[in-house]
């Protein structure tokens, strides 16, 4: 499968959770199951995780569909891939510190990947310095699991 497809698939995949509320479990990372039987505490719909989940979300994946088009030489260039790392990475900050347990593993590989890839955005890197960090089989899974994450018990 080529990079454009393989954006393409991430970004379809995407869009048919946002669309879908019902699914059973959001795809995780390989992490050994929690010991104890009671499930973590629900995030609160008013921390900054929650409120900035879906803008996360959308950057992240406009951010590697462009690391992905930019690979196969149609993308929008470095300073554009640079802008949306800076704008991904600034809404994330505040997240960071009220990830619910269930996903802030998976939410800080995507940050670091996203945040490896942008520095790579400089003359004289290869281009895969820039996609192996966002499309390597552990960024996928952990951002396979940011995207379907939702905050709102019950979600709709």
């Amino acid at each position: 499968m080529t990079i454009a497809r393989t954006g393409a698939a991430a970004l379809a995949a995407v869009l048919a959770l946002a669309g879908c509320s019902s699914s059973a479990e959001p795809p995780r990372a390989a992490e050994p199951a929690p010991s104890s039987p009671s499930p973590s505490p629900s995030p609160s719909p008013t921390s900054a995780f929650c409120l900035n989940l879906s803008t996360f979300q959308v950057g992240a994946l406009a951010y590697r569909a462009d690391v992905a088009r930019e690979a196969e030489g149609n993308g929008p260039g470095m300073e554009e891939l640079k802008r949306k790392a800076v704008l991904t990475l600034r809404t994330a900050e505040p997240m960071e510190a009220s990830a619910p347990p269930d996903i802030a593993g998976d939410f800080r590989t995507a940050v670091e990947a996203i945040r490896t890839s942008s520095e790579n955005l400089k003359p004289g890197k290869r281009v895969a310095d820039v996609w192996k960090p966002v499309w390597n089989d552990e960024s996928i899974a952990a951002f396979k699991a940011v995207d379907a994450y939702e905050c709102a018990p019950g979600g709709g």
